[in-house]
């Protein structure tokens, strides 16, 4: 594993206990009914140790339109162009070259096939290929969860690397293979001012959670907790190493209700909307549109496709003052 730690040192530590957010959060408005995206939050190239590595995106187009896709990399830069637009059953490839380690979103005006591919050779005999591994793009979740394995046949470790939009509080709860929490952990993650995504972390699941025992097999479950009911706030990749060798883990991310603002059209109702979708109003000044309500990202596309709507969007949230994550 020590071999292998130098890959996903895309940031200082974040893991202090008593880390401290003093930021501010922009309040931009991201519409349920937005171009399609996903991200990759592990990308990576260069030599590192006794491996080397190179990383492509493939970008396939399945429609019968036109795409237009763009590329924004977090800490990381690609050859070729940020924009490009992709003809229907055509493929662009993407490579990362140089050594780096960080994250790519990728955004298009129709729904595109995107995965990672990265090559892991050695960096003594160039043509000697370890292993090769492909993830596909994550989408934008607030609850994610993957298998962990540590110090078993199956894997030495377990990776994740997380891009966050969304500034405060995560928790991180590890479970053994009966269900059983094991371990839990709450850590704070900043927020960068410029754009959405903002910032991108990764870090073995030993380093969340040192004192777990090898021939350890379980799960993680990761989720922004704080502030509460905030839609969409990271994507989350994770992957098995084993000496040398890398391997990809599945993530399933988990639909939880969070806040929307539902702007409605005029003479349409917000609460015959709620009645009839099932969701909860959390904040309105009188019955006018717009209302913040509490519902699930299923329903909140639901919501934005009723003719009586003329927008959802995610509601977001200032960070503005300082606090601990407990």
């Amino acid at each position: 594993m020590e071999k292998l730690k130098g890959l996903l040192r895309v940031t200082k530590s974040c893991f202090c206990f008593c880390l401290i957010l003093a930021c501010i959060a922009p309040l931009y408005a991201t519409n349920v009914q937005k171009e399609f995206e996903v991200f990759f939050p592990w990308v990576v190239s260069g030599q590192f140790g006794l491996i080397s590595l190179e990383t492509a995106i493939v970008v396939y187009n399945p429609g019968s339109e036109t795409a237009m896709v763009t590329l924004e990399s977090v800490k990381a830069d690609f050859d070729g162009p940020q924009s490009f637009s992709l003809a229907p059953a055509k493929t662009n490839v993407v490579f990362f070259r140089g050594v780096q380690v960080g994250a790519v979103h990728v955004k298009s005006n129709v729904p595109v096939t995107a995965s990672s591919y990265t090559i892991d050779r050695s960096a003594l005999n160039p043509l000697k290929i370890i292993s090769d591994l492909t993830l596909s793009g994550q989408p934008l979740t607030s609850k994610a969860v993957l298998p962990v394995f540590i110090g078993t046949t199956l894997a030495d470790n377990t990776a994740l690397a997380l891009v966050y939009r969304q500034g405060g509080c995560y928790r991180f709860t590890l479970y053994d293979s009966e269900g059983a929490q094991v371990a839990s952990r709450t850590e704070a993650f900043g927020f960068n001012l410029s754009r959405p995504p903002s910032e991108n972390a990764a870090f073995f699941v030993t380093e969340l959670f040192p004192d777990v025992a090898p021939g350890f097999i379980g799960s993680l479950v990761v989720e922004h907790v704080s502030p509460v009911n905030i839609a969409q706030s990271f994507s989350v990749s994770a992957l098995y190493t084993s000496d040398l060798r890398l391997a990809p883990a599945s993530v399933t991310p988990i639909d939880t209700p969070s806040q929307y603002i539902v702007t409605v059209k005029s003479g349409g109702s917000s609460t015959d909307l709620a009645a009839q979708y099932g969701f909860t109003i959390s904040m309105s000044n009188s019955s006018a549109s717009p209302v913040v309500g509490v519902m699930t990202e299923e329903v909140a596309r639901a919501v934005a496709r009723d003719p009586r709507v003329d927008s959802v969007t995610i509601k977001n949230v200032d960070i503005s003052d300082s606090s601990t994550c407990k």
